[in-house]
């Protein structure tokens, strides 16, 4: 009865949404509203699959477990013990419909943990659908922002909700489509060069810290320095200090070591499934897995200073805020110590912006490097996924050193 009941829910909506169409779409253009009904249908159909329990045990064993995992040891006040990983795998013992096989450890800052602990209230499996929901309409609002502002064929929303990140983070229904939204809103405000504005949004990458690389891309590219750091400094001292109230006093010593600790594949950091530099010393031995992983963090951190410094001689020079921006995102991906597949929603934007270079110049490269964008993240399920986060550096490296399109703007306003 309840199966039954969402799915009639789902096809309700369809129904609305295909005959609420926005005021643009005449009522006969059949390959807009195809397109329209295909979307529609997809997400409906994701909907019924979500809602459905029998999915439980498979959608439960996804990384959401240690987003409620952390929130549940929050709500029954043992805060100080949020990054013990015995407690953290207790707690996910005791859930209800999770699979013991899978370890998923919370990684986040203790306010993330605070900020979700209304999902408790329900059990694991209702708390996931609620929070499907909410990552599906920032997801949807993304893409809604960048079609807007880029001006593509109908057709293309269809290949991005098709798209293998695209889903991945809605069924691992972690928090990346809440920075796809925050990344995007940046590259937006960059543009309008609403650096204080810019500086506040960027403050929220806290939330997962390691797209805090992402930082000093921005800070460089704003014009106004001052600006930004008086949105970006208020804002990260403010969910530092809610953390640090949530553990009950100085918590990153403690988060440190658990990260470094954490950071292994039997506790849901698969390295070598990740889409970084470092993913690559999964490709090594095992008696030298430490070494390679220790030489290609250097290495990651090397060539991200030295890319930086880069940027600085550009900003001298007249150069696109937008396409540097989009540069970034490459690059504070790959060369990211932890970027797992659902992260690379954020290659989204880049994907649009070349494709958008490609159809204003004529220069099929823009096409090419768009089309392995969107295709590469397979390789991470049939190779290794540092293969890709190679390929990303040299696509980075070229666009970087391309005069054409590190002086291109796309943006409608």
């Amino acid at each position: 009865m309840q199966r039954d009941s969402v799915e009639m829910f789902g096809l309700f909506s369809l129904v609305l949404l295909l005959f609420y169409c926005p005021m643009k779409y005449s009522f006969f253009d059949i390959k807009k509203r195809l397109s329209l009904v295909i979307v529609c249908g997809y997400i409906t159909s994701l909907l019924v699959s979500v809602f459905n329990p029998k999915n439980s045990t498979i959608l439960l064993s996804s990384d959401f477990i240690a987003l409620y995992t952390g929130s549940k040891i929050i709500s029954e006040s043992r805060s100080g013990q949020l990054y013990n990983l015995s407690i953290q795998e207790q707690t996910k013992l005791s859930l209800d419909g999770v699979n013991p096989e899978f370890m998923f450890s919370y990684r986040n800052p203790p306010v993330v943990a605070f900020v979700l602990q209304p999902l408790t209230f329900f059990n694991a499996f209702g708390a996931y659908r609620i929070f499907f929901v909410i990552n599906l309409c920032l997801s949807l609002l993304f893409l809604f922002c960048l079609f807007k502002r880029s001006n593509l064929p109908d057709y293309f929303m269809i290949l991005l909700i098709l798209y293998l990140p695209f889903n991945t983070a809605l069924l691992s229904n972690q928090l990346s489509p809440l920075l796809a939204l925050l990344y995007l809103f940046i590259w937006f405000n960059i543009k309008e060069k609403r650096d204080l504005l810019v500086g506040i949004l960027s403050g929220f990458l806290f939330l997962k810290p390691q797209h805090m690389m992402l930082i000093p891309f921005v800070f460089i590219l704003s014009n106004k320095k001052l600006d930004f750091l008086k949105g970006l400094v208020p804002v990260m001292s403010i969910l530092f200090v809610l953390s640090c109230i949530v553990w009950g006093g100085w918590f990153v010593t403690d988060y440190l070591v658990f990260l470094l600790r954490s950071e292994a594949p039997e506790l849901g950091s698969p390295v070598v499934y990740g889409f970084s530099l470092v993913s690559l010393s999964g490709l090594i031995k095992t008696s030298y897995y430490k070494f390679s992983y220790i030489v290609l963090l250097g290495l990651s951190f090397l060539l991200y200073f030295f890319i930086c410094l880069y940027y600085l001689t550009l900003r001298k020079k007249n150069v696109s805020s937008e396409s540097l921006f989009v540069i970034s995102i490459v690059f504070s991906l790959c060369l990211n110590p932890h970027i797992m597949g659902s992260d690379l929603i954020l290659l989204i934007i880049p994907i649009v912006y070349l494709y958008v270079c490609f159809r204003n110049s004529g220069r099929i490269r823009y096409l090419l490097f768009s089309a392995l964008f969107y295709l590469i993240p397979l390789l991470g399920i049939y190779f290794y996924g540092g293969i890709t986060a190679v390929v990303f550096v040299f696509i980075g490296l070229y666009l970087l050193f391309d005069k054409n399109f590190i002086k291109s703007t796309v943006l409608s306003g």
